[in-house]
C-alpha cells in the first residue's frame, strides 16, 4: 500500500475530503447553535406565561378570599394585588443559558424575578 507521501494527488484528494468534513460539522454545529437559540426562547416565553399564570392565579386567590370574607388575608395582601395590577404585563423576566429574551434583548436579567420585585 502507498504512503500519502508517495501519492501527493492522493494526499491532496485526502485533505480535500477532510476539509468538506470539517466545513459540514462546522454547518451542523451552527444549526445546532440557531436551534438550541431557539428552545431557549421558547422555554424563556414559556417560564414568563407559567410566571405570570400562577401570579394572576394567587391573585385571583387572594381576590376571592376577600371577597367571600373566608379567611383574614396575610398583611399585604391587597396592597400586593393593587401592585401586581399595575404590573401586568412584566417588561421582562427570564435569563436563561446566560441569555435574556425577553422583547427579543439579551440584556442580562435576575432569573425568574421581575423588575418591580427586585426593587
Amino acid at each position: 500500500m502507498e504512503s500519502p507521501a508517495e501519492n501527493p494527488s492522493k494526499a491532496a484528494e485526502y485533505l480535500k475530503e477532510l476539509n468538506k468534513i470539517i466545513e459540514t460539522q462546522q454547518e451542523l454545529l451552527e444549526k445546532q447553535k440557531r436551534r438550541i437559540d431557539e428552545l431557549e426562547q421558547q422555554v424563556a416565553k414559556l417560564y414568563h406565561e407559567n410566571a405570570c399564570l400562577q401570579d394572576e392565579h394567587h391573585r385571583h386567590l387572594a381576590t376571592c378570599r376577600l371577597q367571600q370574607g373566608v379567611l383574614p388575608a396575610p398583611p399585604g395582601v391587597l396592597s400586593a394585588i393593587q401592585e401586581n395590577a399595575r404590573h401586568e404585563k412584566f417588561s421582562d423576566l427570564v435569563l436563561i443559558g446566560g441569555k435574556s429574551y425577553i422583547n427579543g434583548s439579551r440584556t442580562p436579567v435576575a432569573f425568574g424575578i421581575p423588575k418591580w420585585l427586585r426593587k
